[in-house]
């Protein structure tokens, strides 16, 4: 069996039957792709099960003759389990763990919460994790961050983090490890309210990642200012193809020519293939600030999301249909320049 699928709460698994799961992770084992979407799994239960783990790979050296018993998890402490290299035992490629209580453990417990990374640490093939809407904070990051570095070679490529507890300080442990990681190329951190602090750690992050080729910042409260900095390293980066800053309270009027002149005149090298500004309702910004955004990437193949870009209450119904017609005669003559929507700049008038 490679694939295997319990999800949406139907099949309330809680881990109750840690050992089989344990087994089941094991290198002997056929399983890939394990989807544990919304079951009530909390750290505590992630971390009987890393300590399952830990007891069969005993197991199998010492040939039963001195197995720790599980009976006694609740008495061992932290260096017990986590102070030696973890064995790369998991053969899973994919785990979902979306929607599940990853944020629930004793709080006088740190153990608990670094247990993600530890598992992270076991898996020699995991190339996609979803820990999206689990309650993921900067304690379960540093042992995720750290999971994350060259030491492990872990070959992750997607990692999501949608709609978590991140906040502004959650992506510090994050920054030194994916300046120098390589392997992951897609990043969701949408929903998590990083601010302008947190866009400031990201900056840091993809001014020397050359790794991460899709960016998701959409619902993030950076403003213009986290814009600001998050240009400074687009002024750098040149992996980048796919960014999304929508609902990001970007309203001041010139964030598309900051944006424009970041990928282009500041980085001629850059390779962004798609830029979504959706919702962010620009103050009436200037049509020779969309001509320039789409003039200045004419040579490329791009896309845009641009919907629900413009105030219209700020905007006179002949400048919107002015604005409309440039857009179309620039998406005719330029060829290669594609605009998501385009039609609802209109659409709110």
């Amino acid at each position: 069996m490679k694939d295997l699928k319990v999800k949406n709460g139907y099949s309330e698994s809680n881990f109750s039957n840690v050992s089989y799961l344990a087994k089941a992770f094991s290198k002997k084992s056929t399983l890939e792709d394990l989807n544990l979407l919304n079951n009530r799994i909390t750290c505590t239960e992630l971390f009987n099960l890393y300590e399952d783990l830990i007891q069969l790979k005993q197991n199998e050296k010492s040939n039963n003759n001195s197995v720790i018993s599980a009976t006694n998890r609740n008495n061992k402490s932290d260096s017990d389990v986590m102070n030696f290299p973890p064995p790369q035992i998991i053969n899973l490629k994919r785990l979902v763990l979306a929607k599940n209580y990853l944020s629930t453990y004793p709080e006088d417990e740190n153990k608990y919460p670094r247990v993600i990374g530890e598992l992270l640490k076991m898996s020699h093939k995991l190339v996609y994790l979803d820990l999206s809407k689990c309650g993921i904070s900067i304690k379960h990051l540093e042992t995720i961050g750290d999971a994350l570095t060259p030491k492990y070679t872990l070959p992750l490529k997607t990692l999501l983090l949608q709609k978590n507890n991140i906040g502004k300080h959650g992506l510090k442990p994050l920054v030194s490890a994916l300046q120098h990681n390589t392997c992951l190329e897609t990043l969701d951190i949408s929903g998590n309210d990083i601010g302008v602090v947190g866009c400031d750690l990201l900056s840091q992050i993809m001014e020397r990642n050359t790794g991460i080729k899709t960016l998701n910042l959409f619902g993030n409260f950076i403003e213009i200012e986290g814009c600001n900095l998050l240009c400074k390293a687009l002024k750098q980066n040149t992996t980048l193809t796919s960014l999304d800053l929508g609902l990001n309270r970007i309203r001041v009027r010139g964030a598309i020519r900051t944006i424009a002149k970041a990928i282009t005149i500041d980085n001629p090298n850059s390779i962004i293939q798609y830029i979504a500004l959706a919702g962010n309702y620009l103050s009436t910004p200037k049509r020779s600030d969309i001509s320039l955004l789409l003039n200045s990437v004419k040579e490329r193949a791009m896309c845009f999301d641009l919907a629900k870009l413009v105030e219209v209450k700020d905007v006179k119904l002949l400048v919107i249909k002015n604005l409309f017609f440039k857009l179309t005669e620039l998406l005719n003559n330029n060829g290669f320049v594609k605009l998501r929507r385009l039609t609802t700049i209109i659409q709110f008038v």
